[in-house]
């Protein structure tokens, strides 16, 4: 029987008894809120769980959570897979980064350049503001303690104190009460988590890696966990997120493939580190955007034209992509990697590709009867979340699978056609 399961949130949510005798009225309202969120244009469409039977309650100690951190999709699918927990479910505790207990947060990532200048920066920073009170509430009603990362949540004064982070403004701070403030903070924070694994047997949520790798790789994991793991001997459940973000539906919204991968307790920091993040990364499971990005790279390595004057690929240039992209949804899933299990079906394998023809098909051009991609909309993407192209930054998410991926484009006759 195959190990995934869907739609158990919702289900769930519907058990509001239960839930709240277990998890506390503010989690419950929240889970419900933004779980409803999660599904408005632009979101979530659904959320995939492989290894589901990994969240069943198997253990005298409550586990870690520790989540890769891909998008901003992440809280949405964060919650999502908490609720997905067997009930009655652990209570749990929650580190956070700093910067989304206020607004400076919203200030920073979310006002445009252009509204933080005079006259219209005043608006921004009261809009942040209020935001950023709402933010907290919400945040510290579910449990979660901030902690304050240096360079990230805590700039420098010259930072602190300019229009790209306005610190003084939002915070009522000046900059030498923020220092003391964040560093009594986080402090805090560490203590309260602390207890509340020890004590009260919660289960702690994390992003280890402490913010997005805008590679799309898995990053190097913030100790705190690796600490609280040995010296608690708390098991890990580590968490691997996928997103098939270049097939989105008529809404905009994206499916999500979360991957449950369970470490026992007992190894040393150093070993837990390097066995988390090997999980974190090879648990990822592949989507067809995943395939797809992968896939246009690999013919722009031997087509790449700079400055294209061509038309979007004809037809048939189109089908031997389309093909191949099939030819390797096959190849995956007789590999037994983890993968999105609908992609064994033709019929789900076809829908994808025609989403991201409808979605991004201007990236598709065919010069010399051969597929090129559009290096202006290659260039285009959001480097807030990311440092690398859209599919560079989805091929990163399953660089594990490199080698395995190479040789199943090199066994094909089709690909000699991209």
């Amino acid at each position: 029987m195959n190990d995934w399961c869907s739609g158990i949130a919702a289900k769930n949510l519907k058990r509001r008894s239960e839930l709240v005798a277990t998890v506390g009225q503010h989690s419950f309202t929240w889970a419900r809120r933004i779980h409803a969120l999660s599904r408005r244009p632009g979101g979530v469409a659904e959320v995939i769980i492989l290894n589901c039977s990994l969240l069943k309650n198997r253990s005298a100690k409550s586990p870690i959570i520790a989540f890769a951190h891909k998008k901003i999709h992440d809280a949405f699918t964060a919650v999502e897979l908490l609720v997905s927990r067997e009930i009655p479910m652990p209570a749990q505790t929650v580190i956070a980064q700093g910067g989304l207990f206020s607004g400076m947060y919203v200030y920073r990532d979310w006002v445009p350049d252009f509204l933080k200048f005079q006259p219209l920066r005043f608006f921004s920073e009261t809009f942040a503001r209020i935001l950023g009170n709402k933010m907290n509430r919400l945040f510290r009603d579910m449990n979660c303690h901030p902690v304050f990362r240096r360079f990230r949540d805590v700039p420098s004064r010259k930072v602190y104190e300019s229009s790209r982070f306005s610190g003084r403004a939002i915070s009522g701070m000046t900059y030498g009460e923020f220092l003391e403030y964040t560093r009594k903070e986080t402090q805090q924070s560490i203590s309260a988590v602390e207890r509340d694994i020890r004590e009260l047997n919660k289960s702690l949520i994390i992003f280890p890696e402490g913010k997005y790798q805008h590679s799309g790789a898995v990053a190097k994991l913030n100790g705190f966990l690796m600490n609280v793991a040995t010296e608690s001997g708390h098991p890990i459940a580590a968490i691997s997120q996928s997103y098939d973000e270049l097939c989105p539906d008529s809404k905009r919204r994206i499916d999500a493939l979360l991957t449950v991968s369970w470490i026992e307790p007992g190894e040393t920091r150093v070993a837990l580190s390097k066995k988390t993040a090997a999980a974190l990364q090879t648990g990822t499971a592949i989507v067809a955007s995943q395939l797809i990005a992968w896939l246009l790279l690999q013919a722009n390595r031997e087509n790449k034209k700079e400055g294209i004057t061509g038309s979007p690929a004809a037809p048939d240039a189109v089908n031997h992509l389309r093909l191949e992209f099939l030819r390797m949804c096959e190849e995956a899933k007789r590999s037994g990697v983890p993968m999105d299990p609908r992609l064994h079906d033709r019929g789900f394998a076809e829908d994808r590709f025609a989403r991201f023809m409808r979605a991004n098909g201007d990236y598709v051009y065919e010069i010399d009867s051969k597929i090129v991609i559009n290096q202006k909309k290659l260039r285009s993407f959001s480097k807030s979340e990311r440092t690398v192209n859209n599919l560079e930054w989805n091929k990163n998410n399953i660089i594990h699978l490199e080698g395995q991926l190479s040789a199943w484009f090199a066994s094909s006759e089709t690909s000699k056609d991209l």
